[in-house]
């Protein structure tokens, strides 16, 4: 799939940092996994397979939408547009996205995009996403006067609004855009915890090089004597707890890009060797197996302990059996089958650190 040059998605990050590359190999936390579900069932008009909470956050936002309808009633002389999920492209090469809900009646176009996270966004007057989105509609439907773009934040009850006028999109908005679009790529890089974590190019970025260095040759091997942990504040824990969250992706795109070195030239950092083990066994003829534990006078609750069935792959497998468009569906409605009949139990949960949301 072609991703876009300068996706609005990404484009408040690229304002702050040239550099920045969104890193699409991360795995998705369980909030956005939640957020695409919503996503996916607003644009199908169908909530219903949903938990209840992630309905409740869906019929908020279909509420707005038609309260929104309501207030700009179609007429014969305006009969209205609505997209859901539509492509916006701008007159910049490689510059669109997709935005969630557009409604165009008469001369002005209503833009509206959910954010199903807990991290409060800003107003659309300060958000180059959505500056993306209303300065491209205004290509798309010449007629237009006015452009309003709205944030719908279901968790925190939040809706944020900005209107425009066109004057004000095809002039100092579009020279904004314009700015962040070709400084792209010219070595304008800015640090930051918050932002380089979701960055796939922090293990070539000169910045972050700098500091992994730095405090190699700080540490050697030792914590320095001036880091005290039992004086750090919770202040300086936070800080700490940032750093080493970035540093760690630091790491890992560092082993991989020494490892394709060696792929690449046949040789290997001073001082370290290649090392193999096995990645496990697989049984590929099932029936087979069984009989020979049989042979060795295995019952079924011997071999119990010893099966380890993974849902989340059978869940994967029910999946790509579905058919086209049924997919997500098929996997939510075999979950809740295996769940309701009591044949799956939770593993229990686990206790960790994570960054504050806003609530």
């Amino acid at each position: 799939m072609k991703h876009a040059k300068l996706a609005p998605s990404s484009a408040d990050k690229v304002a702050i940092c040239s550099e920045y590359v969104p890193n699409n190999d991360k795995d998705p936390h369980p909030v956005t996994v939640e957020g695409t579900r919503c996503h996916d069932a607003m644009e199908k008009g169908d909530w219903s397979q949903l938990s209840a909470e992630l309905q409740d956050h869906c019929q908020w936002c279909d509420d707005y939408c038609q309260a929104v309808m309501e207030a700009n009633p179609a007429t014969e002389e305006s009969p209205g547009d609505l997209k859901l999920e539509t492509k916006i492209k701008t007159p910049l090469k490689d510059c669109w996205g997709t935005v969630d809900w557009v409604y165009v009646i008469g001369d002005t176009a209503h833009i509206i995009d959910y954010k199903f996270g807990y991290n409060e966004y800003p107003s659309p007057a300060d958000a180059l996403q959505a500056k993306i989105y209303a300065w491209g509609l205004v290509y798309q439907f010449p007629a237009l006067r006015e452009v309003s773009f709205t944030y719908l934040q279901p968790r925190l009850r939040s809706v944020k609004t900005v209107t425009w006028t066109v004057e004000e999109l095809l002039e100092d908005i579009q020279a904004e855009i314009e700015s962040v679009y070709y400084r792209q790529g010219k070595g304008f890089r800015h640090r930051e915890e918050g932002l380089c974590e979701y960055c796939a190019t922090v293990g070539d970025c000169p910045l972050w090089k700098n500091t992994a260095l730095e405090v190699a040759k700080r540490q050697d091997f030792e914590v320095p004597e001036e880091l005290d942990w039992h004086l750090m504040t919770n202040e300086d824990w936070g800080q700490v707890l940032q750093l080493t969250k970035v540093l760690r992706e630091f790491c890992d795109q560092a082993n991989k890009k020494a490892f394709n070195r060696y792929v690449t030239i046949g040789e290997l950092p001073d001082g370290y060797t290649l090392f193999e083990r096995s990645k496990g066994w697989k049984v590929t003829d099932f029936p087979a197996f069984l009989n020979i534990c049989d042979e060795w006078g295995l019952t079924e609750e011997d071999l119990a302990p010893a099966v380890t069935i993974s849902v989340p792959k059978v869940t994967e497998a029910i999946k790509a059996n579905a058919e086209r468009g049924k997919k997500k569906l098929a996997g939510t409605q075999f979950m809740s089958e295996v769940t309701k009949a009591n044949i799956i139990e939770s593993k229990g949960t686990t206790q960790f650190m994570t960054r504050e949301r806003n609530k």
